[in-house]
């Protein structure tokens, strides 16, 4: 194996402790060790169809040392450098860039039981609609789609979106502490630059990059069962995660879908509870970075991750390779190790997605604090019947 430069040798210790492979060493010690260079080569040279696969792999490496906050440092720092260099404001955390998939990435891992206490309750109503609420006129078939049933339909999926919102944002208690460190680390690091966006671009993650997603695929979320979603119920989630969407950027329907525009008095109305939310997800004092950290990953997952970002630069070698150059940083050392692992195995997608171990075992932890909360209540409940008892006695 090629020689590590020195200054990578004090990472090797680091990286076998934290559970890598050891024939991965010498590359978690160059991607660790140079990781700012590094990850601006990887996200100017890779293709924009592969930052979904490396987002995942790079999370879990990065969590492994101790280093979740540098890394969502540098995505949001990186994604506004983007905007403003392209002049793209509306376009900010709105794009499929390494950076912000990292960032998405992120949300899924570290969120998991706040969906659950948020949605759950939603879903299952929702779920149960067993008819699809058409409020489109050219997509009516039949007699009994009426302008009446066309009504009762749209009132029907306001009532679905009130639901969710109000879940949402009288969530605030249960929002995750890496949530909000992660927020107000994106709030102000655009006020800085866009200080109009603060709360458009906090917005654009909690529903845009989490909350719809999991709306339309909730068994991807571990909400829901696969078989739970019906094709009907499908297209009413897609409505309703469509109608949050501009709610949360303050986006009201244009004339290009009139079927819609009577939601816009709902959007508007619904401003100031959205805001407030957005305000106090994102108003921690200091940004701790420790409590970014996602705990409990496997060591095999890091070194699944390792080989899929093998791939990756196996892939885009030269280009990586250039990039670095250009930015004085030597290559030689990352060239030499892609070369001395041999030919990739092209990771599944399956192998990034969240739906884990990981996740299930959080789930039963869920489950089993559920329980002991009711077996609590059920408790508390015996002894205040029983003191109540022993009052009535006494008193008579």
């Amino acid at each position: 194996m090629a020689a590590v430069p020195a200054p990578l040798q004090r990472r090797t210790a680091i990286a076998l402790v934290a559970g890598y492979d050891k024939k991965y060493n010498d590359l978690a010690s160059i991607i660790l060790e140079e990781s700012k260079q590094v990850l601006e080569a990887l996200s100017d040279g890779i293709q924009q169809d592969a930052a979904e696969e490396l987002a995942g792999p790079l999370l879990m490496i990065f969590n492994s040392d101790g280093r979740t906050g540098e890394l969502l440092t540098w995505s949001v720092h990186r994604e506004i450098q983007r905007a403003q260099q392209t002049q793209d404001i509306n376009g900010l955390f709105r794009n499929n860039s390494l950076p912000v998939k990292i960032v998405a990435e992120y949300l899924k891992h570290a969120g998991n039981e706040y969906l659950a206490a948020v949605l759950s309750k939603p879903l299952k109503k929702m779920i149960q609609q067993k008819d699809v609420l058409e409020i489109d006129p050219k997509k009516l078939t039949s007699a009994k789609d009426s302008v009446k049933e066309m009504k009762k339909n749209f009132d029907k999926l306001l009532a679905f979106v009130d639901l969710v919102l109000t879940s949402v944002t009288s969530s605030v208690s249960e929002c995750p502490v890496a949530f909000r460190h992660l927020f107000t680390l994106i709030a102000r690091e655009v006020s800085e630059v866009f200080p109009s966006k603060r709360h458009i671009a906090v917005g654009g993650f909690v529903f845009l990059r989490f909350i719809c997603p999991s709306l339309v695929s909730p068994e991807n979320f571990g909400i829901v069962d696969v078989a739970t979603v019906s094709r009907e119920a499908r297209k009413n989630l897609i409505m309703v995660s469509k109608t949050l969407q501009n709610i949360s950027n303050g986006t009201e329907f244009g004339a290009n879908e009139p079927y819609l525009l009577n939601a816009n008095a709902f959007i508007n109305a619904a401003q100031p509870d959205v805001q407030a939310y957005f305000a106090d997800i994102s108003s921690e004092s200091t940004v701790e970075q420790r409590l970014l950290q996602i705990p409990g990953i496997q060591n095999d997952r890091v070194s699944n991750s390792l080989a899929a970002l093998h791939y990756h630069l196996h892939l885009n070698a030269n280009k990586i390779c250039r990039l670095l150059d250009d930015r004085a940083v030597e290559s030689t050392a990352l060239s030499d190790c892609v070369s001395l692992l041999g030919e990739p195995i092209r990771p599944a997608k399956a192998a990034t997605r969240l739906l884990n171990v990981h996740d299930e075992l959080k789930k039963q932890a869920r489950e089993r604090e559920e329980k002991k909360k009711a077996q609590s209540g059920i408790s508390n409940m015996k002894s205040a019947m029983h003191s109540q008892l022993k009052d009535f006695v006494r008193n008579k």
